[in-house]
């Protein structure tokens, strides 16, 4: 002889309100003993399953699937649907933000960050080197040069092409064609 519980105990077992176990007695979504009004709560589980089974449902009736109400509104059913819609709704709103950013990377708005830290390090890396190449080149001319003021004029001459040099190669942050290159 099965387990046979009260409508008030199964409600408790299963997390939801006694209200929506009722609920699913009387329209015959989980079977209940005649005689004693009670449930095997092995035969309600089974049936519950073969009846909130979202993909039956959704195979027999197309549509929108209802989204769960806000606690304290209505009973506390378990609506495995509305997982299934929070679910699809993420995954719709994944694939649309990864278009867009494909479409961004192939419109050339956007660039990969790692072309970015690549092309930066390499400029920067090049600016270092000229600056620390300044005193080796400019040792002679700064040498004979008879003024404070024609020192400065070759310093800032020889800083002024290196940093237009640092300008053009960070303004050259190559463009990737494509997501997946």
């Amino acid at each position: 002889m099965p387990e046979l519980i009260s409508q008030a105990e199964y409600s408790r077992r299963r997390g939801v309100t006694r209200q929506a176990v009722s609920k699913w007695v009387k329209q015959g979504t989980i079977p209940i003993d005649p005689e004693t009004k009670k449930i095997d709560p092995a035969a309600a589980d089974a049936a519950l399953e073969a009846n909130l089974d979202t993909s039956k449902q959704r195979d027999s009736k197309p549509g929108p699937v209802k989204a769960r109400a806000p606690k304290g509104e209505g009973d506390n059913e378990a609506r495995p649907e509305s997982t299934l819609t929070k679910a699809r709704t993420q995954r719709e709103i994944i694939q649309a933000q990864r278009a867009k950013v494909e479409l961004d990377l192939l419109q050339g708005t956007v660039v990969k960050t790692q072309l970015v830290e690549d092309s930066t390090f390499e400029a920067g890396r090049l600016f270092r080197d000229q600056l620390r190449g300044l005193p080796a080149k400019l040792a002679k001319r700064l040498a004979v040069a008879a003024t404070p003021v024609e020192c400065s004029e070759i310093l800032t001459e020889e800083i002024d092409l290196i940093l237009g040099e640092l300008l053009r190669n960070l303004q050259e942050v190559p463009v990737d064609a494509g997501p997946d290159s």
